[in-house]
């Protein structure tokens, strides 16, 4: 069968790599457009959150390119509705070739789907992993140069080219060797040499992620001449699911501000609101699918704790209806807040 799997901002080089690598027929969902957006919000429930509107619609275009059997991702715990996905989805799709994973059956059910060995399955994981921190640390070169670079887009180029050379790597020798090669490349991208306002993203992980839905926010923040950092990505989500100890001390840093879990990523905003502090960060975003629950919930402590320490927030929610012009607005007039705040503090 032909394997498909939803769009995942840049993570979707992992999640093919995996496949590839134990010779899993995949047929790779279709880039995230206003057709994928229109076609998943006419199948989806309508009071469910834009993510699993968007992941309807990448299934359904991969079905319309041949794909047959299909890959999502559950929550097992907390109160984020992550966990009902798989189920509606494979409802809304009418197939039986519908498989859900989660960090209890993931060995196991790849090792099902493709038929091979565990020692080729370990192989393949072990590989992601490799990957994946070479995803995040070209990320976050982008991320630096962006703002700073003096001839626009040759950051994204650069970060476009390492990609697809990080695609085609099959050998653990060559992740070795490309490490030292993210770094040589984006230090050849002539920059301004000076300091800018810093602002951290924070919120929910497929919108912060998924730049198709977040209307490129990290792009529109650099224009602007903001720089901006993300903390939460693939590896710091799995973290916290595998090591219960982190999810222990990052309870102990926000206990006096959020007693308890809210699900989804509510604890973690406020504990990376903390560390944007600890930082100095001009400002905070918090983005969020429209009506996320736990994102709700926080969002008036995170606006407490920016009033106390005299930090500048925005929260951004995104849905199908989130307008192009009005979303602009909003960024611009929140940087020119972040420079304020900034050339204030120089004097």
């Amino acid at each position: 069968m032909k394997f498909t799997f939803p769009n995942f901002g840049n993570y979707n080089i992992i999640f093919e790599g995996i496949l590839k690598e134990l010779n899993v027929d995949v047929v790779s969902p279709p880039k995230i457009t206003q057709k994928t957006i229109k076609i998943g919000v006419e199948k989806s429930p309508e009071l469910f959150c834009f993510p699993l509107k968007v992941n309807v619609g990448d299934f359904l275009l991969a079905q319309e390119k041949g794909a047959e059997a299909f890959l999502m991702w559950e929550n097992l715990g907390g109160s984020c509705r992550l966990r009902y996905y798989g189920e509606i989805q494979k409802r809304i799709l009418k197939t039986k070739n519908f498989f859900i994973l989660n960090s209890k059956n993931l060995f196991s059910l790849l090792k099902k789907i493709s038929q091979k060995s565990q020692k080729d399955v370990i192989g393949a994981l072990g590989m992601a992993f490799f990957k994946t921190i070479l995803l995040e640390k070209i990320e976050k070169k982008k991320r630096f140069y962006l703002p700073r670079e003096k001839k626009r887009g040759e950051a994204e180029k650069v970060e476009k080219e390492l990609f697809e050379e990080l695609k085609n790597i099959n050998s653990f020798s060559s992740l070795l060797r490309f490490f030292p090669e993210v770094k040589r490349r984006f230090s050849q991208i002539k920059i301004e040499k000076s300091f800018l306002p810093r602002v951290m993203l924070i919120g929910e992980i497929y919108t912060l992620v998924e730049r198709e839905v977040n209307l490129n926010l990290e792009k529109r923040f650099a224009e602007q001449k903001i720089e901006v950092e993300r903390k939460l990505g693939l590896l710091e989500n799995f973290k916290e699911g595998l090591l219960p100890f982190a999810e222990k001390f990052m309870q102990k840093r926000v206990q006096k501000y959020l007693a308890s879990t809210v699900g989804g990523h509510g604890r973690q905003a406020i504990d990376e609101f903390l560390e944007a502090k600890k930082k100095k960060f001009e400002g905070a975003v918090q983005i969020l699918p429209f009506g996320c629950m736990p994102e709700t919930t926080v969002r008036p402590i995170l606006e407490n704790l920016a009033k106390k320490f005299k930090m500048a927030f925005l929260s951004l929610s995104f849905d199908e209806e989130t307008g192009e012009a009005g979303f602009q607005t909003r960024v611009e007039a929140f940087s020119d807040l972040l420079w304020k705040k900034f050339e204030k503090l120089k004097k």
